[in-house]
């Protein structure tokens, strides 16, 4: 929701490179949006068919912004990687709740255990083997 929102971008302002994490601190603490929602229906009693149309429009106070460009580790005590999000929002229940969706966190991961990798096999001077346990059970 909006104040958990709120509460972790303030915890975690350095992480967030586009927009800056102030600037999204602020929509985020600012932002008051009204729903307008219509309905149209309409059978037709000679065939059965039924047209349905439901139209929910958004408005907000300031402009929120698509995209963002965290800069987060993707492991735990590892570098920071810039990953792409989307910023997506609803009105529900008379609140706004908001929700990111990564654009490339699986490569993100796949491109940092790689390099991690990498890292090991030029320190410890042996060759580490790659793929997936196969168990019986």
């Amino acid at each position: 929701n909006q104040t958990d929102f709120a509460n972790f971008l303030e915890d975690h302002l350095e992480d967030v490179l586009e927009p800056t994490g102030q600037d999204l601190l602020s929509i985020a603490t600012d932002l008051e949006a009204a729903s307008t929602g219509s309905f149209k229906g309409r059978v037709n009693l000679q065939n059965g068919s039924t047209k349905l149309c439901y139209q929910d429009d958004v408005e907000t106070t300031v402009e929120v912004p698509r995209t963002l460009t965290l800069g987060i580790p993707l492991f735990e005590h590892g570098d920071k990687y810039k990953l792409g999000a989307r910023l997506r929002f609803v009105i529900s229940g008379g609140s706004v709740k908001f929700k990111l969706l990564f654009t490339n966190l699986q490569d993100a991961k796949d491109q940092e255990f790689e390099r991690i990798v990498q890292e090991i096999e030029e320190k410890a001077t042996v060759s580490i083997y790659r793929g997936r346990l196969s168990l019986p059970w």
